[in-house]
């Protein structure tokens, strides 16, 4: 074993307030029991599991910043509770900035349960090191329902959650039946089935037979891209690329017709489709705008998080995998 998780907390539940201290002393206190069993070369990694508006409030983030700093961690995880890759562009901005503050650790920052255009947009423009998060889900984080399990119907029948693919394009989920709808629209297939045969040789079909597969192939593809790009640079490049790209097939997407026939077979309702595919369109284009006018204002002035380093297996480690 290389790294562990320091035990911690959600340090914005009202019924204990003192819980990130509890967290700092455990983590010192792990530290030491690590380094008494003979294992000093494993590293700690802390995960601040944090209200999203305490994270955006200046004072409150730097007595955080200010409390971390002596602890003896590696990379820091930040888990902002109500924040994730719907959020909206004003939330996506505000997180952006927030973690500049704690950039000042000289530590790597990793976005737990963030994905998305979100996400790679908080990596484009240097404000983690790194994102986590499920195959197509746990993408955003609310710890007001995080310990109720999440139910799943593959099918999209019965009592579980409803199965969704991910419209790489739009950078967006649908259902089964609403993609099948969608893609009977007249230039629909082409905007919504995906044209990587790499990734999908069959397109519609295959995304929708694996969208799992799918999904994951296209999160490593995006921060693949953006890792060929030189860290100052990224901030452009995702602009004028991937966030350009979302806003224009978003503009496409929302003007299809959609036959009244086939979302009559499929029970989609095609009106409130179409609402929520104009909604989110016009949430692009303020995604794009509001990222636009940040990059504009901080230029290369904000600090940058620092790049996640390989770490080194124990001697022990070499010779199991020596085996």
């Amino acid at each position: 074993m290389d790294a562990v998780l320091a035990p911690a907390h959600f340090v914005g539940d009202p019924a204990v307030q003192n819980w990130f201290e509890i967290d700092r002393q455990s983590c010192l206190a792990l530290r030491r029991a690590l380094d008494q069993e003979g294992g000093a070369s494993i590293a700690i990694d802390y995960p601040l599991i944090i209200p999203t508006t305490t994270l955006n409030d200046d004072e409150r983030r730097s007595e955080f910043v200010g409390k971390l700093g002596d602890l003896p961690f590696d990379n820091l995880w930040i888990r902002a509770s109500g924040f994730g890759n719907d959020a909206a562009p004003l939330a996506a901005r505000r997180f952006i900035t927030s973690l500049a503050a704690f950039h000042n650790l000289g530590k790597p920052v990793v976005a737990d349960y963030l994905g998305g255009l979100v996400g790679m947009a908080a990596l484009a423009f240097g404000a983690v090191s790194g994102i986590a998060h499920g195959i197509a889900e746990h993408e955003r984080f609310d710890a007001r329902s995080w310990h109720k399990p999440q139910k799943k119907s593959e099918n999209g029948n019965g009592g579980g959650r409803v199965t969704r693919v991910l419209i790489a394009t739009l950078e967006r989920t649908a259902t089964i039946p609403e993609l099948k709808v969608l893609a009977k629209a007249r230039g629909g297939m082409k905007l919504v089935a995906c044209g990587n045969r790499e990734c999908c040789m069959h397109g519609l079909d295959d995304m929708i037979r694996d969208p799992r597969r799918h999904a994951a192939f296209q999160c490593f593809s995006q921060v693949a891209d953006l890792q060929s790009v030189p860290d100052l640079s990224r901030e452009q490049h995702f602009l004028n690329g991937r966030m350009a790209d979302v806003v224009r097939q978003a503009r496409q997407v929302k003007e299809l017709k959609i036959p009244l026939e086939e979302a009559a077979l499929n029970k989609v309702d095609p009106n409130a489709l179409m609402k929520r595919l104009t909604e989110y369109s016009k949430q692009m284009e303020r995604m794009r705008a509001s990222l636009e006018d940040l990059h504009e204002a901080k230029g290369d002035s904000m600090p940058r998080a620092k790049a996640i380093t390989g770490r080194t297996p124990s001697a022990a480690t070499h010779k199991e995998l020596k085996k």
